[in-house]
C-alpha cells in the first residue's frame, strides 16, 4: 500500500506531451507523421465519367508518385510531400494537357514540419 505516486506521475506527464501536439507528431519521441502536401482532383467533361489512364507529373518541393483513386466521376490524386512550391502536369490520352503550380505552407510543430494541404482541381478537355 505504500506504493509511489512517481511512476503514475511520469505516466501522466508523458501522456500530456504526448497529445500536446495534435495529430502530427508526438513530443519527444522524434516521430514525425508525414502527411498529404497536395490533393489533386481531375475530371473531365460533366457527362465522361472519370478519365482513365492519367498520368499525374510533380516536380518542384516534392517529386513523387501520387496515389490516384477514382471517386465518382472525379480521379483524386493526393501527394506527399514537404512545404514549399509542386508544379504539377496531369495528362492522360485524349485529352489536353494542364499544369499548375502551388505553394503549400508549412509551421514547426513540436519538431515537426506540418504542411496545410492544398487542393487543386483540373478540368481536363477533349483534344
Amino acid at each position: 500500500m505504500g506504493r509511489s505516486v512517481g511512476p503514475l506521475l511520469g505516466i501522466g506527464v508523458l501522456g500530456v506531451l504526448l497529445s500536446s501536439c495534435g495529430d502530427h507528431c508526438a513530443a519527444g519521441a522524434g516521430i514525425c507523421i508525414p502527411e498529404w502536401a497536395v490533393r489533386v482532383v481531375i475530371s473531365g467533361p460533366a457527362s465522361s465519367g472519370p478519365v482513365q489512364d492519367i498520368v499525374v507529373r510533380v516536380s518542384g518541393a516534392g517529386d513523387t508518385t501520387p496515389q490516384c483513386n477514382i471517386e465518382g466521376n472525379e480521379t483524386v490524386c493526393m501527394v506527399w510531400g514537404p512545404g514549399g512550391t509542386y508544379v504539377l502536369e496531369v495528362s492522360a490520352p485524349g485529352f489536353q494537357s494542364a499544369q499548375r503550380t502551388v505553394t503549400v505552407r508549412d509551421s514547426l510543430e513540436c519538431g515537426c514540419h506540418i504542411v496545410a494541404t492544398e487542393r487543386v482541381e483540373f478540368s481536363l478537355v477533349k483534344n
